[in-house]
């Protein structure tokens, strides 16, 4: 474990049963998880942290723990990617029309 008693991404990826998972493979379930949440086309970085969480949500509703930490891990993955690009993701996110006023 890292310093602060957080897991490393090392330690995350072999507890939820990815020690056999290449990069490609979780960037493969990843987009999977993307376009069920509608995260089509080529998506941002953004885009698929947010399917995501979306995922993330829909599994601790359905109290799917294990489901629940599996994604957590793929979104520790990914977010790990946009803090090395300092944050961008490549592209603008698309306004939420429901957020606008």
């Amino acid at each position: 474990t890292e310093e602060g008693g957080e897991a490393s991404i090392a330690d995350q990826v072999q507890s939820a049963g990815f020690a056999t998972w290449s990069a490609t493979a979780m960037e493969d379930e990843i987009l999977a998880i993307g376009q069920i949440h509608g995260a089509w086309g080529t998506p941002s970085i953004e885009e698929l942290l947010m399917a995501l969480l979306t995922e993330h949500r829909a599994n601790v509703d359905a109290g799917k723990t294990a489901e629940a930490d599996t994604v957590m891990v793929l979104y520790n993955f990914k977010s790990r990617q946009l803090v090395a690009q300092g944050g961008k993701g490549g592209k603008a996110l698309k306004t939420d029309k429901n957020l606008q006023n």
